[in-house]
């Protein structure tokens, strides 16, 4: 084959790749995977732990029927996060659902929790060094990675979202499975610490102050989804 009619497949194949380029839509690979669904039996169950009686009539009961409560999350994340952030909501509503599936947990409440901890700011340190979305010690962190086999590489992942979830989830798998999935009790420890919540225990005296503050960014949360979604759905009749 000479040289010309080596150039001139050349030619022939830039211009079909061109035209192929032209007719073929890259967005959806851009995007990445889609968000995960839901685990809703998961999601049910957690919800009443959480409220008890309450959860009859709840905002977390009616979202039995919002069938895009993914998408609902991420969108919440999306309207939350800093503006130099916002582009990275879709990966971590992905890593709360997934994480939230794994251990069974409700993930509005780790929504929740990352409102009641940062406000959704990741850049957040606290005043005892508790870093990022979930506000969790580096030495904290270290112990349950080590325990539960996420990969750790020192108080810098902390500051990636989707590994600050990771790590402040696996934490509050470990308090729960403790206090034997008594809210007020798990959900205080991960603010106070369990040493401190069984001592209240121990002189009959139940914490409760920043489990009330959780709920109540629970609920509302719940009610700014189902809301959302409900003028979602009136704009599109």
């Amino acid at each position: 084959m000479t040289s010309l009619q080596l150039k001139y497949l050349a030619l022939v194949g830039l211009a079909a790749v061109a035209l192929l380029y032209q007719n073929f839509t890259f967005s959806a690979a851009w995007e990445g995977p889609p968000t995960p669904k839901i685990q809703e039996k998961s999601r049910k169950a957690h919800a009443k732990e959480l409220l008890g009686v309450a959860y009859k009539g709840s905002w977390a009961q009616q979202a039995e029927s919002l069938s895009s409560l993914n998408l609902a999350i991420q969108a919440e994340l999306e309207s939350q996060l800093p503006a130099i952030y916002k582009s990275q909501s879709k990966k971590v509503a992905a890593a709360i659902i997934s994480e939230a599936s794994f251990y069974k947990m409700d993930p509005v409440f780790v929504l929740a929790m990352i409102k009641t901890e940062s406000r959704f700011n990741p850049e957040v340190i606290g005043r005892h060094g508790e870093i990022g979305l979930m506000q969790i010690k580096p030495r904290t962190a270290a112990w349950i990675a080590k325990k539960t086999g996420i990969p750790w590489y020192g108080k810098q992942t902390l500051h990636n979202m989707v590994d600050n979830v990771r790590l402040g989830l696996a934490y509050m798998n470990y308090l729960r499975t403790s206090f034997t999935k008594r809210p007020s009790r798990y959900v205080n420890a991960y603010n106070m610490g369990s040493h401190n919540v069984r001592r209240l225990l121990a002189s009959e005296s139940t914490p409760r102050i920043y489990s009330d503050r959780i709920l109540t960014n629970y609920i509302h949360i719940y009610s700014r989804l189902i809301r959302n979604q409900s003028n979602v759905m009136i704009s599109m009749n």
